[in-house]
């Protein structure tokens, strides 16, 4: 402290403002004043005085103080500082309110970000606190890490509503509304623009303070205040990183639309979307400071705390965020029942997943330890998770036995444990109970929706459910265009049993889908098959996720009409945001349509849920990093992925690729041979065709040719996917022969063509289409339209 700030404090203490409060010393200033600390003499209680100087304010300035006077005064919330008094002392008009130990958000985010139970407490705080205001027409205009304080006791308490703006019952307002207030970095557009200001003004601010709570940045910070402002108008926020839970990356995604109308209406839309109680921070509560004194503040005092540290440990027994449901252990004595255990655990992934709040690892991810003996801690710290669920299935003449317990990593203590035992009959609803009872267990937060769905019950044919776990085993276990029927037999066999069991259908759209991806049926008899299926199945559940999953990938692959698959994965998306196959579907969407930046992180986020799983680095984050051109990225990808699976096809495959278009063509050729040495030839036309382009290249044309013939041959008599025919034939130079095998897959409405057509991201590749790049006859082919 320098020799005149201790004068100036000095000058303050022993005074007596308004015959009561006696100054101790100053805090410090911002604003439009200073903030001291004082003793109420005549309630014995410490309190804070905000006050503005003599000569530093005209008529406006005055008004505008003891409007926050008014407006603060007129809210009672734990989540907002309390105003006990408003007067006068020697011209100069102040404030009393509580005196608050411990330290403003803005000191704690100069730490860097919050993690994110921290963040999600500190955003369910903050909406409580304006909900309240918002309740009695209230809006903050300035809300912003410096006027957002966190107390020792770990609650969140707004500060200064000096540019509140009352709202009156017919609309109306009680201050100027031209003037351009609030601080760049969390304004509104509107406010940019001078324009008047509602309550969703505050949600913009609310959007951009929780993505700083979460990124360290708010969202459209730039350098300067223009162009703060410029980005505000013109640019989107900028991405969140991939481990932000779906549930807040929705509700900041839906604070910051630059059309007001888009936003939440006020802050309790924002509090119900939150959901639950906020978590408390430990007790006793003391930040660790650099300095020796405490620290008080009190109104709009600036961050006179360098100090602090980051946040708070959880009191008691604090939620788990993460979590991995391992495979449950078949004790039938039969191996014949391994499809019920291996059913019973995805379907209690899925019920789980749907938790907004809760990272459930995928179910390709917690399969990989089926069998495993390796500790439960390290289990959990290859998965990245906080707990685990562990357990075993017993079908036992008429009835199944399903025991299960709850495992927080830490410690290895049991968190809940039960034991069912249920008629066969009664095992479609088993999982749904058991999520419910693990959900408690987690202390998980639930919003309305999701409390209603576990709460939901459907009757479900016993004999439709084992049909359809048995159907999802098959597929599961075995490929190819034999197991692929036999799938759909099963499922066929379900819905015949109960016609309106909502996930038979969806997943029979996709056993039609992927049988035609994988060459196994002609497009044109698959796609409105699995069309079908789809439609059946969103009008007897239209909260099916597996089902609006199906229809946007037959929007995007079959029609090419990515505008219309969007809107589709984003409700798959919300209704299960722990699904892998929507998070790589909207990877594959973004990365087509241009969005770079958002398909990779999506891309993250799979692998985020999907640690363990190798296709997930492959074929979801490799692939995505490979086509925006960042090759070396996408080669470390591969490599995770091989070291996950040494023998994966795919990883040797791509890498390959991405050392072609780096011009390493002899690395690349020696990555195809790795290929080659796990291929199956005449398994799959897309591994032999691309295996084969890469050889080409290499110059081994009659290798190439070895494996792209026979797929040329079966094509005379049956359907083969034409477009993969095409691309050896591009990179043995026979671009007439590609051509007329485009043309086929054109009249074939191939889904690779269609997606090709849509998007032509291929062309931009050499080691796809790209050496057919300028050629007339590649644009004639985009415009035209799908055929008939």
């Amino acid at each position: 402290m320098t020799r005149a700030a201790e004068t100036s404090t000095l000058s303050v203490e022993r005074t007596l403002y308004a015959g009561r409060y006696q100054i101790a010393g100053e805090l410090g200033a911002g604003g439009m004043g200073r903030v001291l600390r004082a003793r109420d003499t005549k309630l014995n209680r410490n309190v804070a005085v905000k006050v503005i100087a003599k000569g530093a304010h005209d008529e406006q300035h005055r008004r505008r103080f003891e409007q926050e006077a008014r407006a603060a005064g007129a809210l009672n919330h734990r989540n907002i500082v309390a105003i006990y008094d408003i007067a006068e002392h020697e011209g100069e008009p102040f404030i009393v309110t509580e005196l608050l130990e411990g330290h403003s958000l803005r000191a704690v985010l100069a730490r860097g970000p919050l993690p994110i139970a921290e963040a999600r407490d500190l955003a369910l705080q903050l909406a409580q606190g304006l909900a309240a205001a918002h309740a009695k027409g209230i809006v903050h205009r300035d809300v912003k890490p410096e006027n957002l304080f966190l107390t020792d006791e770990g609650e969140l308490k707004i500060l200064d509503f000096g540019i509140a703006k009352l709202v009156r019952e017919d609309g109306g307002v009680r201050t100027d509304t031209g003037a351009v207030l609030g601080t760049p970095r969390y304004m509104s557009p509107e406010q940019v623009r001078g324009e008047p200001t509602d309550a969703r003004t505050d949600v913009f601010a609310f959007g951009c303070v929780v993505q700083e709570m979460l990124t360290g940045t708010a969202p459209f910070e730039r350098e300067g205040t223009v162009e703060t402002g410029y980005a505000i108008l013109h640019d989107p926020p900028r991405p969140l990183p991939a481990n932000v839970p779906v549930d807040l990356r929705q509700i900041i995604e839906h604070c910051l639309p630059k059309d007001r109308e888009a936003r939440f209406g006020d802050a309790t839309e924002i509090l119900k979307a939150l959901g639950g109680s906020p978590v408390r921070f430990g007790s006793p509560l003391r930040v660790r400071r650099r300095f020796g004194w405490p620290v008080a503040t009190a109104g709009a005092i600036v961050a006179v705390v360098v100090a602090g540290s980051r946040m708070f440990p959880l009191r008691g027994v604090s939620r788990i965020e993460s979590l991995a449901v391992l495979p449950l252990e078949n004790r039938s004595g039969d191996a014949q029942q391994e499809y019920l255990a291996d059913g019973m655990t995805a379907a209690l992934i899925e019920e789980l997943g749907a938790i907004r709040s809760l990272r459930v690892i995928s179910r390709s991810s917690a399969m990989a330890y089926k069998g495993a003996k390796k500790p439960l801690p390290q289990i959990a710290k290859d998965l990245g998770v906080d707990a685990v669920v562990e357990g075993s299935v017993a079908r036992l003449g008429g009835r199944v036995r399903l025991a299960a317990r709850l495992i927080r990593v830490a410690g290895e203590k049991t968190l809940w444990s039960k034991t069912y035992e249920v008629p066969t009959l009664e095992v479609p609803g088993l999982q749904a109970d058991m999520a419910s009872a693990l959900a408690r267990g987690l202390n998980a937060v639930l919003t309305p929706d999701e409390s209603g769905r576990l709460a939901q019950k459907r009757p479900i044919d016993p004999t439709a459910y084992d049909l359809l776990l048995r159907a999802l085993f098959e597929g599961n276990e075995h490929q190819g265009c034999e197991s692929y029927a036999r799938t759909r037999a099963l499922l066929e066999r379900a819905i015949a049993a109960d016609p309106d069991f909502a996930e038979a259908h969806a997943q029979l759209s996709n056993a039609w889908a992927f049988a035609s991806w994988m060459t196994c049926i002609e497009p044109r008899v698959a796609a409105p098959k699995a069309r079908a299926e789809a439609e059946r199945a969103l009008q007897l559940d239209g909260s099916n996720a597996t089902a609006h999953v199906a229809i946007g990938g037959l929007a995007m692959t079959f029609d090419g009409d990515f505008a219309r698959a969007e809107p589709e994965f984003r409700k798959a998306l919300e209704l299960s945001p722990g699904s892998a196959d929507v998070l790589q579907a909207l990877t594959a969407l973004l990365i087509a349509t241009g969005r770079h930046d958002e398909g990779i992180a999506m891309a993250r986020r799979h692998v985020l849920l999907a640690p363990a799983t190798p296709s997930a680095y492959s074929m979801t984050l490799g692939w995505a990093l490979y086509y925006v051109g960042r090759y070396e990225e996408a080669i470390a990808a591969q490599q995770r992925a091989l070291e996950l699976d040494p023998k994966l096809l795919y990883g040797h495959m791509e890498i390959g690729w991405n050392l072609f278009e780096l011009g390493r063509v002899r690395e690349s050729l020696a990555e195809t041979e790795k290929a080659r040495a796990v291929l199956d030839p005449g398994k799959s036309c897309f591994d032999d065709t691309v295996i084969a382009a890469a050889l080409a290249w290499g110059g081994k044309r009659d290798e190439a040719l070895a494996l792209l013939k026979p797929w040329e041959e079966k094509a005379a008599t049956q359907y083969v996917d034409a477009y993969q025919l095409a691309l050896p034939r591009v990179h043995l130079g026979d671009k007439d022969k590609a051509f007329q095998w485009l043309e086929v897959a054109w009249r074939q409405r191939s889904p690779s063509f269609m997606s090709f057509r849509s998007a032509p991201v291929d062309l931009e590749k050499r080691a796809w289409l790209g050496p057919l790049k300028g050629d007339p006859r590649v644009a004639e082919l985009i415009r035209r339209p799908p055929a008939p």
